[in-house]
């Protein structure tokens, strides 16, 4: 009893020393990210949009009800608001819970490590205990210190990942103390309520968790062993698919609001490739995430799809070929490599929503889809180290020494590669650098240095961009809106042009087009254009106050109204609808109108609010009483 007490005291304690060298090398590599600001989707996502903000039941619903950005993810946006209500819009403190989060992923995962490489034989037995626990650990800061992870940390927007992440590794180790635990008792039902429990939490924060079911059914082949290797399958694997049941209606559940939260961007893709490419293309993407976790170099945030993807070509067809002939073998082959085959089809399972099937985006493939997918090859890398530790005790400096310049490496890289998402500008120069052929990329460098100020910069790359693909609508609307900027109303108008011949339904361009007309004295054009634009878009208030402007400047004072009105139901919090509504209220004689709309506005102002003088003189002149 003493020394089982000893023993037990002892490995504590050498986990909690692994824990914290884990959490110490985790930092260390991601620290440079703290420096890091709002980047791509965070502009959108959170910094322009304010629904989120706030822990009221107005914002909660509102988290719980919406689709914004795509993914349905509840308990994201709640995990962003509870930050933004202790520190404000900063993002250094987003940054620090991501990476928290993180650390705290790579900690648990050495857990799910030892307690998984500890149920195969082959592998604990006749090893010291201390040896075991390095491998483990040696494997989850093989994943935790990965380059491929620093999209998933670095970026604010992906919290969901890294949350996601954090209640999946929960439910891992939750469904191993129930599959440990003999006959179904209360006890053994109490913990597969947990799972139950945990998983749901993953499937709130993302829905990428929805293929865990079917990773439950392999680890149940290996390495838990509670289903033999063979085939046709028996009787015996009716209570583990009964058991499996709550897993996939839960799984069903979020795929379908999944399917609903991408359905414009995911099916306007399909409809653009046939079944053929898609096939060739998820085939392509299960071997380029392997080939990367192998060679972590030329990561870039956007691996393009392009419109002239053709899948026929080696690159594409070759690796396709060569992920099925893997697959088929191992299939095979499982009852000689169970753990090669569960480790296989534990990530092809885990990878195959992002492969493309259901494209959203105009990707490829993302580094972030690795962040929970790869797991499995990070457990090999554990268990690959300990095997030839045991194979060839002699050598186990050496092999130390390997494992510790490998793990160093991939901090080094991953310290880098945070550096790329410090800003826009420097991520899409990233990008370039990688693939100078790629036009989105291109295309965002130019709208991120017009942005800076740079316009010559942004010109150089838009002009790049729409040359590598003479198809592409949105680099025409984007030099036209830096010409636009130069006073360059000829050039714009042109880049319009070309932009909705190429893209008729860009309501953007329309407004645009719209506002140079105008002040090029054509108002019937730009009439035109703003009514198309407001056709096209019938919620966007933008859109019908720039109309009511053009109604204001032709005299149209009951059309202007009625545009400023309906501007001001679709986004009441913007104080220049209400102050333009007073000005045509107070063409029309409207004094108690007037006053009511001005009110409103410097309400809803900020200080620093432009108007908020010329508001303030007129309500002395309109008020009786003379009082501001």
């Amino acid at each position: 009893m003493g020394g089982g007490s000893r023993n037990r005291a002892t490995a504590a304690y050498r986990v909690l020393a692994l824990a914290l060298m884990l959490s110490f090398a985790t930092w260390i590599a991601f620290l440079p990210m703290l420096r890091n600001g709002f980047i791509w989707d965070d502009v959108r996502g959170l910094v322009q949009n304010k629904s989120w903000c706030g822990l009221s039941w107005t914002h909660i619903r509102w988290m719980f009800t919406t689709h914004f950005t795509g993914p349905y993810q509840p308990l994201t946006w709640l995990s962003h608001a509870l930050v933004h209500s202790a520190t404000g819009l900063a993002p250094r403190p987003f940054l620090i819970v991501n990476l928290a989060l993180h650390t705290a992923n790579t900690v648990l995962l050495f857990v799910v490590f030892r307690i998984y490489l500890g149920r195969v034989q082959s592998l604990a037995d006749d090893v010291r205990p201390w040896l075991f626990d390095l491998a483990c650990a040696g494997g989850a800061l093989f994943f935790g210190l990965h380059p491929l992870r620093v999209e998933s940390v670095s970026w604010i927007t992906e919290r969901r990942d890294v949350l996601s992440g954090f209640f999946f590794l929960i439910t891992l180790l939750l469904y191993a103390r129930a599959t440990a635990l003999a006959g179904a008792g209360r006890h053994r039902w109490a913990w597969f309520a947990s799972c139950l429990c945990a998983f749901t939490l993953s499937l709130l924060s993302k829905a990428w968790a929805m293929t865990l079911p079917a990773v439950l059914l392999v680890l149940d082949v290996f390495p838990f062993k509670r289903l033999p290797i063979r085939w046709p399958v028996g009787r015996e694997c009716v209570p583990l698919l009964l058991e499996k049941l709550p897993f996939a209606v839960l799984a069903g559940g979020a795929a379908v609001l999944a399917l609903i939260g991408q359905q414009d961007q995911a099916m306007g893709m399909v409809t653009d490739h046939g079944p053929i490419d898609r096939i060739i293309q998820c085939g392509y993407g299960s071997l380029f995430y392997m080939w990367k976790t192998v060679w972590p170099f030329e990561l870039s945030p956007l691996y393009l799809l392009r419109d002239d993807f053709n899948p026929w070509r080696f690159r594409y067809a070759g690796t396709a070929a060569v992920s099925a002939v893997l697959t088929v073998w191992l299939a095979f082959r499982t009852p000689r490599y169970p753990w090669a085959a569960a480790a296989w089809f534990s990530y092809l399972i885990t990878v195959a929503p992002v492969l493309g099937i259901a494209q959203s985006g105009q990707q490829i493939a993302a580094d972030r889809y690795t962040y929970l997918a790869t797991l499995p090859f990070a457990m090999l890398a554990a268990a690959a180290w300990l095997r030839l530790v045991k194979a060839a005790p002699r050598w186990l400096p050496a092999f130390v020494t390997v494992a510790c310049v490998v793990l160093a490496g991939l901090g080094r890289l991953t310290s880098q590669q945070t550096r790329f998402w410090r800003s826009a500008e420097t991520l899409w120069q990233r990008a370039v650098a990688v693939d100078p052929h790629n036009y989105v990329a291109l295309n965002n460098l130019g709208v991120a240095r017009s942005q800076k100020g740079d316009v010559r910069g942004a010109l150089v790359a838009l002009d790049a961009a729409s040359l590598e693909n003479a198809h592409y609508a949105s680099a025409r609307f984007n030099r036209g809106r830096v010409h636009q900027r130069l006073g360059h109303a000829a050039a714009a108008i042109a880049d319009y042009d070309a932009a909705l011949q190429l893209k008729p339904t860009m309501a953007r361009a329309l407004l645009n087009r719209g506002n140079l007309l105008k002040v090029q004295g054509k108002p019937q054009k730009a009439m035109a254009d703003y009514d198309e634009c407001v056709k096209l878009r019938p919620a966007w208030a933008v859109a019908y106050f720039n109309r009511g402007n053009h109604h204001l400047l032709c005299k149209h004072l009951e059309a202007a109204v009625a545009d400023y009105s309906e501007a001001i139901r679709l986004n009441p919090a913007c104080p220049d609808y209400w102050y333009n509504r007073a000005t045509v209220r107070q063409q029309r004689r409207d004094n108690d109108g007037t006053i009511a709309d001005l009110e409103e506005a410097l309400r809803r102002a900020p200080p620093e609010w432009p108007q908020r003088d010329q508001a303030v003189a007129v309500l002395k002149v309109l008020r009786p009483d003379g009082t501001p």
